[in-house]
């Protein structure tokens, strides 16, 4: 089983990649689009690949795609998952991974949303060449989509994910900011595993009102 997994650095990226090593080979795949946190991300995703090469004793690829339009439109979804397809029908990988939860703040995250670009996917491939043999079919695959994060991280405490060199900041400060939307969902979550967060904030949590998913 080869993966293709979509890979930001973040929480989710991390525990796809444990994920996928387990069921097999995988290359990460990372987008820069041109977001603030381009640069921190991509050097997440590198230390992902050091980390695990040497924890598994895997191979682990790591591809970095390029593109002009910024990633923080409706369409992101659709660019990720279309570029993964691409590069692992390319490959000749098996799967694309990507790591949406419940509680992600995008409509893309949804459970029928996902539905459709792995039908859009299916669609897309043809069933049989011209000889009327199967042809190789690449699956898009979503298996924390029915997750809220702090439970990603209750299971990525299973398969021994090292939380440490996740980056979810979406400003791009070299420490986390604390205050932005990806860097409180990451402070809500550990708080609500019971897990420590090994990130240092540039603000702290303190008088702050959370608003716990915990379901």
């Amino acid at each position: 089983m080869k993966s293709l997994v979509l890979c930001s650095g973040g929480l989710k990226s991390a525990l796809m990649t444990a994920v996928a090593l387990k069921e097999g080979d995988a290359t990460l795949l990372f987008v820069d689009g041109e977001q603030p946190a381009a640069h921190h991300e991509l050097a997440a995703c590198e230390m992902f690949v050091s980390y695990f090469r040497h924890a598994v004793g895997k191979d682990l690829g790591l591809i970095v795609e390029r593109i002009i339009s910024p990633l923080d439109s409706p369409f992101k979804p659709v660019v990720l998952v279309a570029l993964g397809a691409l590069r692992a029908y390319q490959l000749g990988y098996d799967i694309v991974y990507y790591g949406s939860s419940r509680d992600d703040e995008r409509k893309g995250a949804s459970v029928s949303y996902l539905s459709v670009l792995r039908s859009l996917a299916d669609v897309a491939q043809a069933d049989y060449d011209s000889t009327g043999a199967p042809v190789h079919k690449v699956l898009i695959e979503a298996p924390l989509a029915l997750l809220t994060l702090w439970k990603v991280l209750k299971l990525g405490e299973k398969y021994k994910v090292p939380w440490t060199l996740t980056y979810s900041c979406e400003r791009g400060d070299i420490q986390h900011c604390g205050q932005c939307f990806h860097c409180r969902r990451r402070q809500e979550a550990f708080l609500g595993s019971g897990i420590d967060d090994p990130a240092p904030y540039e603000h702290e949590r303190g008088g702050r009102k959370w608003n716990l998913n915990l379901e």
